[in-house]
């Protein structure tokens, strides 16, 4: 019986520690941003998803991770605002950003196009990041890390 006590408390006190080191993780990324957390830690896009799904917001914390890759790779137009041009990061098959604009805080435009069954005929419309949903900007972030580890954007 003592036994099967010990090891409750053991499995107890181990899940709290992992809550914690949860947490302290989280208030990191809250005080400073995703991005500079992941540029300060060095962590991969995977596990990245992994403490996602912990968040009250992702989509928030996904959003300020964009926001910071902008304006850390054009910030010409202000300290608070700034595009860029001419990408192609896929968010489905058919489904591309063009372009992302930062204006302030708050405001993040993205221009989308999308291609149809044909493949030569397509729409481009502008949209705020705020429609797009978790899996698309994870798919933005994605093709962020991956263009600053190749070295693509220096």
């Amino acid at each position: 019986m003592r036994l099967q006590e010990n090891i409750r408390r053991i499995l107890r006190e181990t899940v709290n520690e992992l809550e914690n080191k949860k947490q302290s993780l989280m208030d990191i990324i809250d005080e400073y941003g995703l991005y500079s957390f992941i540029k300060m830690s060095g962590l991969n896009i995977n596990q990245i998803e992994s403490f996602l799904k912990h968040t009250n917001n992702p989509k928030e914390v996904l959003k300020q991770y964009i926001r910071e890759f902008v304006l850390e790779r054009d910030g010409s137009r202000g300290e608070n605002s700034g595009s860029l041009f001419y990408l192609q990061i896929p968010l489905s098959d058919t489904k591309y950003v063009e372009e992302i604009s930062v204006y302030d805080k708050d405001t993040i435009a993205v221009e989308l196009s999308e291609f149809h069954a044909d493949e030569y005929e397509k729409d481009k419309y502008l949209t705020t990041i705020n429609d797009l949903t978790n899996e698309e900007l994870l798919a933005i972030v994605t093709w962020m890390m991956e263009t600053i580890k190749n070295g693509d954007w220096d």
